[in-house]
């Protein structure tokens, strides 16, 4: 799967992946490789109704941002370990699609494996 930053973009994916906002995730390849490479990680919070206190929340891994040229060889069946925990691409439309500049978004299963 080839994707690339959008031209002239090239070294901004460098630059967004060497902030504080980053982190190393492990990139696991479904043939048994693997590599640590630099993401965003995005979460999100959802709702859920408790018995008779409220609400609890419930954050979530749903997202990666990544460099294009970190995932040339990406397939489907790869999966990724965040924070100690290993998630695979999201099946459900498109889970690897780039960000419009100069990154890659990966959707990730929200339940880990």
């Amino acid at each position: 799967m080839l994707l690339t930053s959008a031209p002239g973009f090239e070294d901004f994916a460098r630059t967004l992946l060497s902030t504080g906002n980053a982190e190393d995730v492990v990139l696991k390849s479904a043939g048994g490789g693997e590599r640590t490479i630099r993401a965003i990680v995005r979460q999100k919070a959802r709702e859920f109704p408790e018995s008779q206190r409220g609400y609890a929340m419930k954050t979530m891994l749903n997202t990666l941002r990544v460099d294009p040229s970190d995932i040339l060889d990406i397939q489907k069946d790869d999966s990724f370990e965040v924070r100690g925990v290993t998630y695979s691409i999201a099946d459900k439309g498109n889970g690897i699609r780039p960000d419009g500049v100069a990154l890659v978004t990966i959707d990730l299963e929200t339940t880990p494996r």
